[in-house]
Parts: C-alpha cells; structure tokens; sequence
C-alpha cells in the first residue's frame, strides 16, 4: 500500500488536501554544502540549509539564480549542529534542478530532483589537514 493511499484511509488531518508527492519530506534544517559550474568553468561553492529533503530531492535556498536544467551537487549532513564540516553521517546528492524562483531579497530558492545519491558515514565533511573552518551565520 502506497503512503498517499494509507493516508487518505485512515482520514488523518481530513482538513488538509491529500499529499501529491509520491515520498515524505522532512522539514529538519540539514546543513549542506552545494557546489555548482559557474559560467561553464570555474566552480561555486555555498553552505546552506534546506527547507525540506525527501526520498527523490530536496528545496533550498541559494545565493545565485540558476536555471531549470542546471546539474547541481549537494553534500548533506545529518547533524543538527551548527559547525558545517564536521565528520559525521550524511548523503552526497547529484541532481538537477526542476524549479527556481527568485526571491525578493536576491537569494534563490531552488527545487532539486536527485539523478545518483551516495550514503557517508564520515570524514567527507572534515576539512583537509590544516585549513581553516569557516561557517555562515
């Protein structure tokens, strides 16, 4: 039995609208690290947090606007605490983007569709021996 069939059978939260997306999302703040082509060559780099994460993308914000059809690679880590690069579990996302919308202070919100994931269990997140940690407010 699907999620979507389960939950319009037991009639839970009846005043919402049934859910159209075929996997549940979580609105946990996940720290992330994102990293995309700028103009075809040099490459940018972002930590951010997602408003959402399911089984096949995720929706976040972003400092530039890319376009729909963009590839986008995101480093999720599944800690809660604020220090971005720190080794722990997490999952590394290749994706490409399916909507954008530009938002009023310049920054970006994005909708991701996941192409290959990868599980991490550690030091993916930990910087390479000597630099310098830096983190985003």
């Amino acid at each position: 039995m699907s999620y979507e069939h389960a939950y319009n059978q037991v009639g839970v939260n009846t005043s919402y609208p049934a859910e159209r997306r075929s996997s549940l999302r979580l609105a946990v703040p996940f720290r992330a690290l994102t990293r995309w082509r700028s103009h075809g060559t040099s490459v940018e780099e972002e930590e951010v947090t997602l408003a959402n994460l399911s089984a096949h993308g995720l929706r976040t914000q972003i400092s530039q606007l890319l376009a729909v059809g963009e590839p986008l690679f995101v480093l999720v880590r599944f800690d809660l605490r604020m220090e971005p690069r720190i080794a722990g579990p997490g999952v590394a996302i290749r994706g490409v983007i399916i909507r954008t919308e530009q938002l009023a202070d310049g920054r970006c919100d994005i909708a991701l569709l996941f192409t290959h994931h990868r599980m991490l269990f550690e030091s993916y997140f930990t910087p390479p021996h000597g630099a310098t940690l830096h983190s985003t407010p």
